[in-house]
C-alpha cells in the first residue's frame, strides 16, 4: 500500500512540475521578441565598441605634441687641440612644437564628428534589427493565422464532401461533384502541409534571433484581426528626415567637412622653439641657447590631402542626396504596399469571409433540404 501512495504523490509532483514549466514559457509577444533580438545581436555590441574606440580618439587628438630633451657633444675624438674631450662643447636642451593655423582644434573637431558617424551607425543598426525581428515575428504569426484558416476551410470542405457523397449515393446529385470537391479538400490539405512547414521556418528564424529554445518558443493561438489602416501620406513623410540613414549621411557630410578643415590647418607650418645650456670644457664657461625653427614650404603644401578632402566632402553631398532620393523611393513603395494589404484585409473581413460563410450556410441548407 505504501508503494501505491508513493506512486500516486510521484506522479502528483511530475503534474505539477509539468504545470510550472508550461506557466515558465509565456506567450511570445512582438515586444519582448524584439528587446531579445536587439540584446542578443553581436553587431550591434561591435558597433557600441566602435563608439567607445571614437571617443578614445577624442581624447588622443586633444594631446599636445610631447617636449623634446636632446644633448649635442661637440669638438672631441678629433685631431690636435681637440683630439681629447677637455675641449668639447656640451649642449643640454629642451625643445617644444608649437602647433599654428588651428591644428588641434580641428583635429579635435574631426574626432568628434567621427563620434557622432559611430553613434548613427548603431542607431541605425539597431533599426534594422527592430524592423527585421518584427518582420520575422509577423512572418511566424502569419504562418499560424493561415493553419488556422485551413484547418477551418478544411473542416468546411469535409462536410461538403459527405454531404456531396451521400447524395450522389442517394441518386441526388452527380458523382462528379464530390470528387470536385474531394480534389479540393486534397489541395487545401497540401496548402496546411505547406503552411505548417513555413510556420516551423518562421519559428526557427525566431529560435535564432531570441535564443529562445525551440521547445520553449510559443506563439498566441491566434491574434485579434484588427482593421488595417495606414497613418496619413505627409505625416509618415515627414519623418523621413528623422529617418537613421539620412543622420549618419548627414554626420558623415559633417565629418568631411571638418577632415576639409584639419586639412586646411595642416597647411600652416608649425614652429618649433627650444631652450638650452651650453658649456665648453676647455674654456670652463657656460651659456644659454636659444633656438627657433619652421619649416619652408618648398615642396610640400599639403595640397594633395585638400583636395583629397574637397572630393571627399562633395562625393558626401552627393551621397546624402542619393541617400534622400533613395529612402523616398523606399517609402513610396512602402507605403504603397500597406495600403494594399489593409485593403486586401478589409475587403476579407468585410466582405469575402462573410459572404463565403452564407454560401457555406446555403449550402448546407441546400442539402439538408434535398436529403430531406
Amino acid at each position: 500500500m505504501s508503494n501505491f501512495i508513493q506512486f500516486i504523490f510521484a506522479c502528483a509532483v511530475w503534474v505539477v512540475l509539468s504545470s510550472v514549466a508550461y506557466a515558465a514559457a509565456p506567450v511570445l509577444t512582438l515586444e519582448e521578441a524584439v528587446r531579445r533580438a536587439v540584446a542578443r545581436d553581436p553587431q550591434l555590441q561591435a558597433e557600441q565598441d566602435g563608439v567607445t574606440a571614437a571617443k578614445a580618439r577624442v581624447r588622443q587628438a586633444d594631446v599636445r605634441p610631447n617636449p623634446e630633451i636632446g644633448v649635442d657633444v661637440e669638438n672631441f675624438a678629433g685631431t690636435g687641440g681637440q683630439r681629447s674631450f677637455s675641449g668639447a662643447e656640451v649642449t643640454l636642451g629642451l625643445s617644444q612644437r608649437l602647433e599654428l593655423g588651428g591644428k588641434r582644434e580641428t583635429r579635435v573637431g574631426v574626432a568628434e564628428r567621427r563620434v557622432d558617424v559611430a553613434s548613427l551607425v548603431r542607431v541605425e543598426l539597431e533599426r534594422d534589427i527592430v524592423v527585421q525581428a518584427a518582420a520575422t515575428y509577423a512572418a511566424a504569426m502569419a504562418a499560424v493565422r493561415t493553419q488556422a484558416a485551413l484547418k477551418d476551410h478544411i473542416q468546411d470542405l469535409e462536410r461538403i464532401v459527405g454531404m456531396l457523397k451521400r447524395r450522389a449515393a442517394a441518386g441526388a446529385a452527380p458523382m462528379a461533384d464530390a470528387t470536385r470537391a474531394e480534389i479540393d479538400l486534397a489541395r487545401a490539405r497540401a496548402d496546411l502541409d505547406a503552411a505548417r512547414a513555413e510556420a516551423e521556418a518562421a519559428k526557427g528564424r525566431l529560435v535564432l534571433i531570441t535564443g529562445i529554445p525551440s521547445d520553449g518558443l510559443m506563439l498566441p493561438a491566434s491574434v485579434p484581426v484588427e482593421e488595417g489602416k495606414t497613418a496619413a501620406y505627409d505625416v509618415l513623410e515627414a519623418g523621413l528626415a528623422r529617418h537613421p540613414r539620412l543622420a549618419r549621411l548627414s554626420a558623415l557630410q559633417r565629418e568631411r567637412a571638418a577632415q576639409l578643415a584639419a586639412e586646411t590647418a595642416a597647411a600652416t607650418p608649425d614652429v618649433t622653439v627650444g631652450l638650452g645650456v651650453r658649456r665648453r670644457e676647455g674654456e670652463d664657461d657656460t651659456g644659454f641657447v636659444v633656438s627657433a625653427a619652421m619649416p619652408l614650404q618648398v615642396f610640400d603644401r599639403n595640397d594633395g590631402n585638400i583636395d583629397a578632402a574637397k572630393a571627399e566632402l562633395a562625393r558626401s553631398n552627393a551621397e546624402l542626396d542619393a541617400g534622400r532620393r533613395k529612402l523616398a523611393l523606399e517609402f513610396q513603395a512602402a507605403f504603397a504596399d500597406a495600403n494594399a494589404a489593409c485593403e486586401r484585409t478589409q475587403r476579407l473581413t468585410r466582405d469575402i469571409v462573410p459572404a463565403a460563410g452564407r454560401i457555406l450556410a446555403e449550402t448546407e441548407s441546400g442539402f439538408s433540404k434535398g436529403r430531406s
